[in-house]
């Protein structure tokens, strides 16, 4: 029994061996025949966009269904009018605010474009209805345009 266990090890080695690049070291190899472009895509951010009404009010907008689950990494937003107070947005996640801890996003005072923001609540489903609500105007104008980055969560 112990010789056979021996050798399907030292056959493994030797097929796996065979699958690794060239002056690869063990274990960190690429396989031959993978496209790195739709490698380095399948796990890459992909973008949703959302955009309101050209008048800005605090009434949350239209749900926008994700086409999969997936985990959010960042929210940014921008606005056509600069705010005169700061304008703050949030997400909201079958109605509930994705940053119930943390500071909501804003667009600060006299800047069109806000930094970039990371949700506490960062999972959804596919059936999850994600919606912008703005909560303070601050004299900004729209349409408010908010990008949603994401992780997908693929089933392979």
């Amino acid at each position: 029994m112990a010789q056979s266990s021996r050798y399907r090890s030292r056959l493994y080695a030797q097929q796996r061996s065979k699958l690794l690049a060239p002056g690869a070291a063990r274990g960190l190899g690429i396989l031959p025949g993978i496209n790195k472009t739709a490698h380095r895509y399948h796990h890459s951010y992909l973008t949703l966009v959302y955009t309101t009404t050209k008048t800005l009010n605090t009434t949350a907008g239209s749900p926008l269904n994700p086409p999969f689950a997936g985990r959010m990494a960042s929210v940014r937003a921008n606005c056509s009018t600069a705010p005169t107070t700061g304008l703050v947005y949030d997400i909201l996640a079958d109605g509930v605010s994705m940053f119930h801890t943390s500071t909501k996003p804003t667009i600060p005072t006299g800047l069109l474009i806000g930094n970039a923001f990371t949700p506490d609540r960062r999972s959804f489903q596919v059936d999850t209805k994600l919606q912008i609500q703005v909560t303070t105007v601050g004299g900004a104008g729209g349409p408010l345009e908010v990008t949603l980055e994401f992780e997908p969560a693929y089933k392979d």
